[in-house]
């Protein structure tokens, strides 16, 4: 008798696939290195990436089946994927010189309002519930204003340390263990 495609063990070769198949396991419900196809954003979220409408559309298609991903596919495609330099979140400096460039008064904040409309018009486009979560964490209380430093500092995760995603991608492979 044949195994099923999610009864396949899948070989953890090195730190990469270690963290990923840590943070997959948080979605696979069933112990079967299989989870819905729509916990793939909040998997590479977690990973640190930062993917795009297109990014996850991509992933989707070219290693789904039946709207389920499997933890052996997924490995290895992301691997590539993020060697080729897709969904790298935006650095602190990047994303402090789009906010100062923004702010032409150079003030160092942005009202709320103006804030609201840029996030609005331009970009991924939000939920209400997504914009009313950014909102909590970049506007003051007290002046109803971005202090774009302040924030940059709470969102940017920091990808260029030894154990982020991209930089374990990057490395050469190691040991090998058996994740089931």
């Amino acid at each position: 008798m044949s195994k099923r495609f999610y009864e396949t063990p899948v070989e953890i070769e090195n730190d990469f696939d270690k963290k990923v198949a840590e943070v997959f396991s948080l979605y696979d419900r069933h112990k079967n290195n299989m989870t819905s196809s729509k916990n793939l954003e909040a998997i590479l979220g977690l990973l640190g990436c930062a993917p795009i409408k297109q990014d996850l559309e991509e992933i989707t298609r070219t290693i789904q089946q039946k709207k389920k991903i499997h933890l052996g596919k997924l490995i290895p495609y992301l691997r590539t994927y993020l060697l080729k330099g897709n969904m790298r979140p935006i650095s602190k400096d990047d994303l402090l010189n789009v906010f100062k460039i923004i702010d032409t008064k150079n003030l160092g904040y942005i009202p709320k309002a103006e804030f609201v409309k840029l996030m609005r018009d331009y970009g991924n486009p939000l939920s209400e519930e997504e914009l009313t979560e950014m909102l909590v964490a970049a506007v003051d209380i007290y002046d109803s204003c971005v202090h774009y430093e302040y924030y940059v500092d709470k969102i940017v995760m920091k990808s260029d340390v030894e154990d982020s995603i991209f930089k374990l991608a990057e490395l050469p492979f190691r040991k090998k263990t058996m994740f089931r």
